[in-house]
């Protein structure tokens, strides 16, 4: 299983992690912390690649913070990020795909100042606690009114609580296990509606590195920019011509395909037909708004827009 702990510091986080981890020792699966510091590399580095070789059902991950502090910490201390709207949303698509939960810490903002004047907090001086710590609480309301991943609300660390939790982050775990674990290129939803289906990876990435992942200047990012609709949640992304099994998925899951391009097309029953987002990036980059309006009339309605051009 995959379980993300994320609140502001002093919330409680790395006791909560510390009763998981203890819990879960006792289980045959090898168990894995992780932490998330402040960002060193791109974001898809920090909170997709390092999690390539979990695979659902074969061990289990519990991260103390990941990506949401990510969307928080630059708006509070006016830092720069790359985590910008198309690397959040296919962080969090990767995350859905490997049946990954999220904790909330709840904890009063009174009780988070208190806490952090006692013990001191390396990036917040003290001078600024009454200023930062509310700030930091609405950042993490922000992030997670954002997420479309499964979140679990907790103000407390005890027994029954964490019991709770493991048992919902396991039925992610059997789901997804049962689902997206056989499809390396898959990212998206568990029980996607729809599925943007493109060529290969062209990165020189990882054997088991997913689908169009969102580097800058890359077709996964000007395609994931530019998404629009209140169908995004729902659509998962997969490659035709790389390591998966195209059919096998399909038979997986009943879901409504539209492929990326003439490549993508060849061989792939789907309902409907745009061009790559390469293509419109290379020739045609400021019609990207347009771009996805296609997309979704192709998710939608069906139909063959391979020769569309703003």
């Amino acid at each position: 299983m995959l379980i993300i702990v994320e609140g502001p510091d002093g919330s409680g986080k790395t006791t909560l992690v510390n009763r998981i981890l203890e819990r879960l020792a006792a289980e045959d699966a090898p168990t894995w912390p992780f932490h998330a510091s402040p960002p060193r590399r791109h974001p898809l580095d920090e909170y997709v690649t390092s999690l390539l070789d979990y695979t659902p059902g074969r061990s289990h991950v519990v991260c103390d913070r990941w990506h949401i502090g990510e969307h928080v910490y630059p708006y509070v201390y006016h830092r720069a990020t790359q985590m910008d709207m198309a690397v959040w949303r296919y962080i969090e698509m990767f995350l859905r795909s490997r049946g990954a939960v999220v904790v909330r810490m709840l904890t009063s903002t009174p009780t988070l100042i208190q806490r952090i004047r006692e013990r001191g907090d390396d990036a917040i001086p003290t001078d600024q606690v009454d200023e930062l710590v509310p700030r930091i609480q609405a950042g993490f309301a922000a992030a997670f009114a954002n997420t479309a991943l499964p979140v679990v609300r907790m103000h407390t660390w005890d027994d029954d609580a964490i019991t709770r939790l493991i048992d919902y982050a396991r039925e992610k775990e059997d789901h997804a296990v049962r689902l997206t674990r056989p499809f390396i290129t898959y990212v998206g939803p568990l029980s996607p509606s729809y599925v943007l289906v493109g060529d290969v990876r062209k990165r020189p990435e990882p054997k088991n590195a997913p689908a169009f992942m969102p580097y800058p200047a890359t077709s996964g990012h000007f395609l994931l920019t530019n998404l629009r609709g209140p169908r995004v949640p729902l659509v998962g992304l997969i490659n035709a011509n790389d390591v998966d099994d195209l059919a096998k998925f399909f038979d997986t899951h009943m879901t409504r395909a539209v492929t990326l391009g003439r490549n993508a097309s060849r061989g792939v029953r789907s309902e409907g037909q745009v061009p790559h987002p390469q293509f419109i990036r290379r020739f045609y980059h400021s019609a990207g708004e347009a771009y996805g309006r296609v997309i979704d009339w192709a998710l939608v309605g069906g139909g063959d827009y391979r020769k569309w051009r703003p």
